[in-house]
């Protein structure tokens, strides 16, 4: 990615959680995180990629927001969000 401009350096982190009902039906629940990739490791918080992701509206890393942050926002907490609705219907 070394000398890409910004646009070209877009990134997303995708969850996604499967439900089996006792029916055998599978359901599927998506979570993205759009952003984009740091042209330098920011931040010493996090694990795996979160030092150089940057996610969409923010100018910090996931590294650098804090867990409490990342964890509202994630492609994980999305994910579940929507099957918590779900499991709240059933």
């Amino acid at each position: 990615l070394e000398g890409l401009p910004r646009g070209k350096r877009t990134a997303r982190f995708r969850c996604v959680l499967c439900l089996i009902d006792d029916q055998g039906h599978i359901s599927h629940y998506a979570g993205d995180c759009e952003g984009h990739i740091a042209t330098a490791p920011q931040g010493d918080s996090g694990f795996g990629y979160d030092p150089i992701f940057i996610p969409a509206g923010k100018n910090e890393s996931f590294a650098q927001l804090g867990e409490k942050i990342k964890s509202g926002m994630s492609h994980r907490a999305r994910a579940a969000a929507f099957l918590q609705e779900v499991l709240k219907e059933i």
